[in-house]
């Protein structure tokens, strides 16, 4: 790419760790340090390959190569080399890690002036997080704090809405109707389309009521969600919980699927939720007055 950067491409079948970037950074910064001599010969591609040089992969070779040796190290079919020895390198240094291809990946390093910039850079950007975090002279401290805050905040967030879930729960179990003996609740928990959390909420209320028929929706953006659960008592009186949300489901645009007991479903038209669940609510009454 340049003469101090530099793109190699190795078979791997995952990424690196950090440990084994440092391995390698470490091992090369030995080699430069060590300042083994570096030279280029050329000569017939049959003696070279009996000499033990490595052809890379892909590379297509005629019968004239160029061998680039560095002592004790390494002897490689190359084009060419921009140093005599290893420490006119100066240091190397890994910007990067990623994938190039399947089971093939890349790593993009610098080395000299350039790397002593990388060095830099990463320094003084670490100082600058150290300062946000208000630990400059111990970011992993202000690190350790900040993730020990963000853990109790989604905790508190987890209790908040568990919380909410079962208030709306009370809600859907005190407008539930009676109809020939099963509780029907069908309703909308406003703008959510986290299909968990709302199955979660419907199973909650059927179990509450017993013989119950639970059908709830949400939308939130341009998505709807419809979920439905359905005691035994519900379904041995005919009702499937799949079929019901699979109907209600034609109407906001979507389609979904389940079990007589429990099913789920999605949509696209958010308007058409009401319609939806009203039609839901007439299934299940229908079905009922059988």
């Amino acid at each position: 790419m340049r003469p101090d950067k530099l793109r190699f491409d190795f078979n791997h079948g995952a990424r690196m760790t950090a440990e084994e970037i440092r391995d390698v950074e470490d091992r090369v910064n030995d080699w430069i340090k060590a300042a083994r001599p570096v030279r280029a010969i050329e000569m017939d591609r049959t003696e070279a390959e009996r000499l033990g040089a490595m052809a890379l992969f892909g590379e297509k070779y005629g019968d004239w190569v160029r061998v680039v040796e560095v002592t004790d190290v390494s002897r490689e079919l190359c084009g060419g080399t921009h140093v005599a020895n290893t420490a006119e390198v100066g240091i190397f240094a890994i910007l990067s890690e990623g994938s190039s291809a399947s089971n093939v990946r890349r790593i993009e390093a610098v080395t000299g002036p350039a790397a002593i910039d990388l060095f830099r850079e990463r320094s003084a950007r670490l100082e600058r997080t150290g300062d946000l975090l208000g630990s400059p002279e111990d970011p992993e401290a202000g690190a350790r704090r900040l993730k020990g805050r963000v853990a109790e905040l989604e905790s508190l967030e987890a209790e908040q809405e568990a919380s909410a879930a079962g208030d709306r729960a009370e809600q859907l179990i005190a407008a539930a109707e009676e109809i020939s003996g099963v509780h029907v609740v069908v309703g909308s928990l406003g703008p959510t389309a986290d299909q968990r959390a709302m199955l979660e909420t419907a199973d909650r209320v059927r179990q509450k009521l017993g013989a119950a028929a639970v059908v709830l929706g949400g939308a939130a953006e341009d998505k709807v969600a419809l979920v439905a659960s359905f005691s035994d008592a519900a379904i041995e009186r005919g009702l499937s919980a799949a079929a019901i949300v699979k109907q209600a489901a034609a109407i906001v645009g979507g389609g979904g699927g389940g079990r007589d007991n429990v099913a789920q479903a999605g949509g696209r038209d958010p308007e058409k939720l009401d319609d939806a669940l009203r039609a839901a609510r007439e299934a299940i009454a229908n079905g009922l007055d059988r």
